[in-house]
């Protein structure tokens, strides 16, 4: 078994694939000296990755290349010259042989081979300590002790063994990156098969059409450029390298990792209706894995959307049981994830009812961006309207604006007007009403939602509590079977979730460290919280 991923039980190891919320903490440390050297450090790893998918580009030696075709997926295993004074001067066990896959099929007579590093642990919050890609460091063996040598033997399983060799620095790079979450969305999500154009996917294509819409929002917020969308337009042409920040943190997010998490479901899904169940189960635990992190441990809530969602919660009074009459959206989220998981695991699982449930937690999924949304229009129309707010502003409307767009245009069209870059101060109430009439398209509720609270006078802020009207239609139940038996161990699951996820919340509301709630509850800073409201939706922390 694998650890946990908060309630989750992955099936599989998905350790590096939870490391990407590495990269994003990297690039948000670059960007915070707000520098436009700073910036161009960050844009290259945005674009390279570090922590996530490695591969190891290598040239067998010998005229005559590859012996025979080795098939994508064949195990690797080469030796390593274990450097162990080096490693304990970084704190880094280096293992005495390294694993991996080839990444393509290799023909005879190949010399150049692509190889993934297999993951050496079963840890989900470690990472293969092969980083060489993108980073620009001193030192070099901070970040290659866990490459292969630069030279050596590798044994291909049942294909034998060949000498390679190659350029440890230069030929060490990342597959999986924050850009590639949306500049492969084309071949990932829009021309990928009979399911596609993906369900979701597909009202952000139709809104922005085109389908790297996010690569483009976050590289125009980069180099200070006019992303040119047919609807939806950002022009950063006149923002400060220290407002465009926030769209590049909370566009990766929102944009390009959001959508990957929604990506990987489906991917799932696909895999199930060919009845592939390893890869079906393999991609499902990738999409919690992204959607969590790896910093996801003890009070720390990480970098990626878990944490979004469990930090702006807070403000909207949705985090427990003891603020709603329904369960969190994170708890439903995770019953979901887990629902869905034991879809793929049955021997004869239902891909129609894990369908369904990936088509509510893509719905559910869109209550933190709107929350966010919420959140940064108030602070616009009421305290301060800054072009750094406007931008943070902006980034969350491009986040929520075709999910509404596909329910109506005109409501859509009128979020945008108010909350885009260059926009005057925006009417609060009408982004909320716009918003809130879409809700029953969206299947999302007032109570999913909450309202914008302040801790400070105890009651909702102006205009911003929870709407009233009826609750959205509920997901689809799972039918078939033993009914009975499913609904019994539903109810115990969701009692069992609602205790630990309420303890769960309660303890982060007190002990949270470092986090917005801190904010509003701190007695000697919170005048200076209503001069000037948090910079960012992030906190600061330290990587791992």
């Amino acid at each position: 078994s694998y650890p946990k991923i908060f309630t989750y039980e992955p099936a599989s190891l998905v350790a590096d694939q939870s490391c990407i919320d590495l990269d994003l903490s990297y690039i948000q440390k670059r960007v915070e000296h707000a520098t436009v050297s700073k910036m161009k450090d960050a844009e290259i790893f945005y674009r390279k990755g570090g922590f996530s998918g490695a591969y190891a580009k290598v040239e067998i030696i010998g005229p005559d290349g590859a012996a025979a075709f080795i098939p994508k997926g064949t195990p690797v295993i080469a030796s390593k010259n274990a450097e162990e004074e080096i490693g304990k001067e970084f704190g880094i066990n280096v293992p005495d042989t390294l694993h991996g896959k080839t990444m393509e099929d290799v023909q005879t007579g190949d010399t150049e081979i692509r190889i993934a590093y297999d993951s050496p642990h079963n840890l989900q919050n470690q990472y293969l300590k092969c980083d060489a890609g993108a980073f620009q460091l001193e030192s070099q063996h901070d970040v290659t002790l866990g490459c292969f040598d630069a030279k050596g033997q590798m044994e291909f399983e049942n294909m034998g063994v060949y000498n390679y060799s190659y350029n440890v620095l230069e030929d060490n790079k990342n597959y999986r990156t924050l850009q590639k979450f949306s500049s492969e969305a084309e071949s990932e999500m829009l021309m990928c098969g009979e399911r596609c154009p993906h369900r979701t996917f597909e009202k952000y294509f139709n809104y922005y059409e085109i389908p790297d819409y996010g690569d483009r929002f976050i590289t125009s917020a980069f180099q200070q450029t006019h992303a040119r969308y047919v609807r939806g337009n950002a022009d950063f042409s006149s923002y400060s390298v220290n407002a465009v920040k926030e769209a590049v943190i909370n566009g990766i997010l929102y944009l390009n990792v959001w959508m990957h998490v929604v990506n990987q479901m489906e991917k799932a899904i696909d895999f199930c209706f060919l009845g592939d169940k390893p890869n079906s189960v393999r991609h499902w635990d990738q999409s919690v894995a992204v959607f969590a992190g790896s910093m996801l441990k003890g009070k720390e809530t990480g970098f990626l959307l878990f944490d979004a969602a469990s930090t702006i919660c807070i403000d909207f009074m949705t985090c427990n049981a003891e603020t709603t009459s329904e369960f969190t959206v994170l708890s439903k989220l995770f019953n979901k994830f887990d629902q869905g998981q034991s879809e793929m695991l049955k021997d004869r699982g239902s891909c129609d009812s894990a369908q369904l449930i990936k088509d509510s937690i893509e719905d559910l999924m869109a209550v933190p961006l709107i929350q966010g949304l919420l959140r940064a229009a108030y602070v616009r129309s009421r305290e301060q309207d800054s072009s750094t707010e406007q931008a943070r502003g902006a980034t969350l409307a491009a986040a929520v604006l075709p999910l509404v767009h596909h329910c109506n245009p005109s409501d859509a069209e009128e979020i945008y007007s108010e909350m885009k870059i260059g926009s005057a101060k925006p009417d609060f109430v009408a982004v909320k009403q716009a918003l809130e009439r879409n809700y029953k398209c969206m299947k999302i509720s007032c109570s999913d939602v909450g309202g914008y609270y302040n801790f400070d006078a105890e009651e909702y802020y102006k205009n911003a509590a929870p709407c009233t009207f009826a609750a959205a239609n509920p997901s689809p139940s799972i039918q078939g079977g033993n009914n009975t038996g499913k609904t019994v161990a539903v109810v115990l699951i969701l009692i069992g979730a609602i205790g630990v996820i309420s303890a769960y919340f309660l303890f982060a509301r007190r002990k949270k460290s470092m986090s917005e709630i801190e904010l509003h509850r701190d007695q000697n800073i919170r005048e200076a919280i209503k001069e000037a409201p948090p910079s960012s939706y992030f906190k600061s922390k330290t990587i791992i």
